[in-house]
């Protein structure tokens, strides 16, 4: 079979849900020393984090399916490209069913989970029902659920009403259920003006957003991320309201986690996909000291 041919045949297996992932090697091939059974190599689950399609993730998918990883980058029901079947009912729950469903379909096995901002919620969730599935749980600058906070929206008080500004937010909601970005937020929130191509895509993709998916209340039956490998990454480099000791919650200082400060904005998968590829590779414990052949190792980390 030629290589052109062979090039062909692995275009053919993109997955439309799974933000067209390509499985350019077999799931499990490299040996981890002698004697030993062939270690399944990592496949790689990128949960975009709220107004943000698969897309956000694109470039470290490409690096990850130049090395030879399954990389997958899903758009949730409601948002970005998927806005088209947006509707009342879409909520944390849908969303966590759609990548359960996606590594059932995929058997995506061995799986290094990143979830961004508020998809913390989701992929704790995913964990929840598929321990035996995650190899390492990544929270890139995202919402750790908790008791006390497992949603990203409070509760109202006594007379019905939100507290602060989320009462003006709800009343606010497009259509009664989506919420919308450039009503509260500028795009400093997620990349500074250093980036005006960034921002240009920013600016045209960015929807609406299922409110469910921030009010639904998470239920735990199996642990969630507990006594599982798992990672927050603070992105460092965020100028315009970095996130607060709130997000991060009980991932900071905190033996049972691993933290890592990296010096990009919230877009950092975008604006610095390699640093965050080579992270992730090394969280993942690919290829030697945790890094593949061709890579450099990662450079502006701190580890906490």
């Amino acid at each position: 079979m030629t290589m052109d041919r062979r090039r062909l045949l692995q275009l053919s297996l993109v997955s439309t849900l799974a933000g067209n992932a390509l499985a350019p090697v077999a799931a499990g091939d490299a040996a981890t020393g002698a004697g030993e059974p062939p270690r399944r190599k990592p496949d790689f689950l990128f949960v975009p984090g709220t107004w943000l399609g698969g897309w956000t993730w694109s470039r470290v998918r490409d690096r990850l399916w130049a090395q030879g990883y399954r990389a997958f980058t899903p758009t949730m029901s409601g948002v970005a490209e998927r806005s088209a079947v947006a509707n009342p009912d879409i909520d944390l729950y849908t969303h966590i069913q759609e990548v359960v469903d996606l590594m059932d379909y995929e058997d995506l096995r061995d799986v290094v989970l990143v979830g961004h901002s508020f998809a913390g919620l989701t992929i704790t969730g995913v964990a929840d029902r598929r321990r035996d599935r995650i190899r390492h749980l990544v929270y890139f600058d995202a919402l750790v659920p908790r008791p006390g906070t497992m949603k990203a929206w409070p509760d109202p008080g006594p007379d019905g009403r939100y507290p602060g500004a989320y009462q003006d937010r709800f009343e606010g909601l497009v259509d009664g259920y989506q919420l919308d970005f450039f009503r509260d937020y500028t795009l400093d929130m997620l990349v500074s003006e250093d980036y005006p191509e960034l921002r240009r895509l920013l600016r045209e993709r960015i929807r609406y957003h299922p409110w469910k998916q921030w009010a639904t209340e998470l239920v735990l039956e199996h642990g969630g991320y507990d006594g599982l490998p798992k990672t927050y990454i603070r992105c460092a480099g965020q100028q315009q309201r970095p996130s607060s000791d709130w997000m991060p919650g009980p991932a900071k200082d905190n033996p049972d986690w691993q933290w890592l400060d990296l010096p990009v904005s919230r877009m950092g998968m975008w604006t610095h996909d390699r640093l965050v590829t080579q992270t992730l590779l090394d969280l993942a414990g690919a290829g030697e000291s945790g890094v593949p052949p061709g890579l450099d190792a990662p450079a502006g980390i701190t580890r906490g």
